[in-house]
């Protein structure tokens, strides 16, 4: 049995919830709905009846479908609660629902409230001290603690909104263009991207970033799954290491695309525990692709920016996949193109391989302006 080291006053182990409900607000027009009534089950919904003589204010009005106050019940006896009789909406003057989204609780139904605010995203949390996922987790708790160490433990469901969203970013650079090689010849830009990057697993997705956030993890895991023309869903199963990045990526997926896939964190240096026996190695591999890109990287002596890195690292894909030979694969590269057959020098594979990679980027670009 593995040790569940969740609950531990050392640190806070990074936990995702499952997704909370989403209650999305949709504004509607009670005239339209009170005509589907009728036309749907032949019924007109009249005004509401006052039975005990009260009346409610005439600005009173749904935020919803926006019926007027004769629609509106007093529902629970003058402390300020109404209902629609057209949408079935309760409310108050000072209700949620004008927020364009409201997140409740998976365990107790009640609205999570927003307590922090990160770089790209928002901490909401459930207050709510009868909920089964606080009652239970207070449970768990050592007897003999003392009150004023409660913090060091998780025990409120946490859900993080994201303030944007990464799977909707333009996957294009804004700086993608042509080679027009004004100052030098096609031959001359070959020899000089020979030189500068050549120092069966492709690569399928990368980004890079001076932090290890969620958003670099997302775009990465985004730009990967573009690659499968039919997802495979629960049958593909993510390993990754123990990073608390990869489950909320992995929460992000299912919610914006409703992508479901299995994830596998391998979790320290050493087979401690079942699942890193059997996964340890493919993080091997991984750190062997870390150690590969790190000495063709060590002669660039960095770049002077950031984007400087993330085209010096393109290249060096486009080589890994396409131009590398690989022991494994009978010293062949990993992705063999029909176009390359038959040349045998490097600076006229890399003039091949920019015209394929331009050819990809307009065709892009058209398909996104038509």
């Amino acid at each position: 049995m593995i040790f569940d080291d969740s609950n531990s006053p050392e640190y806070q182990k990074f936990k995702v919830d499952k997704l909370p409900t989403i209650i999305r607000f949709e504004k509607v027009d009670y005239i339209l709905l009170l005509a589907y009534y009728k036309h749907k089950y032949n019924k007109t919904v009249k005004p509401a009846q006052r039975r005990n003589g009260k009346s409610i204010p005439k600005k009173t009005k749904c935020p919803k479908c926006g019926a007027p106050h004769e629609y509106i019940y007093d529902n629970n006896g003058s402390k300020g609660q109404f209902q629609c009789k057209v949408c079935g909406l309760t409310f108050k003057e000072t209700n949620y629902t004008t927020k364009p989204i409201v997140f409740i609780c998976p365990y107790c139904g009640a609205t999570l409230t927003e307590q922090k605010q990160r770089k790209h995203f928002k901490i909401h949390k459930c207050n709510n001290s009868k909920c089964l996922y606080y009652q239970r987790n207070l449970k768990n708790l050592p007897k003999n603690i003392d009150p004023c160490d409660k913090y060091k433990y998780k025990l409120h469901y946490i859900y993080r909104e994201f303030n944007i969203n990464f799977l909707k970013l333009n996957p294009i650079s804004k700086h993608a263009t042509g080679f027009s090689f004004k100052k030098f010849s096609p031959h001359i830009m070959g020899l000089c991207l020979t030189y500068h990057v050549n120092c069966k697993m492709s690569i399928l997705g990368y980004q890079v970033s001076d932090t290890r956030a969620t958003d670099p993890c997302i775009l990465t895991m985004r730009m990967a799954f573009d690659k499968f023309k039919d997802f495979s869903g629960k049958a593909l199963n993510f390993v990754a290491d123990g990073y608390s990045s990869y489950p909320l990526a992995k929460q992000q997926f299912e919610l914006e695309k409703n992508k479901e896939f299995n994830l596998t964190q391998v979790i320290g240096l050493t087979n401690d525990d079942p699942v890193s026996e059997e996964f340890r190695w493919v993080e091997q591999v991984v750190e062997r692709l870390n150690r590969t890109f790190k000495s063709s990287y060590r002669g660039t002596c960095g770049y002077g920016s950031d984007e400087g890195a993330l085209y010096g690292f393109s290249l060096w894909v486009a080589y890994y996949n396409f131009l590398r030979p690989h022991p494994y694969n009978y010293w062949r590269p990993l992705n063999e193109l029909k176009q390359l057959d038959g040349i045998d020098n490097m600076p006229a594979k890399w003039q091949i391989l920019i015209s394929l990679g331009q050819q990809t980027i307009l065709h892009m670009q058209e398909s996104q302006t038509s």
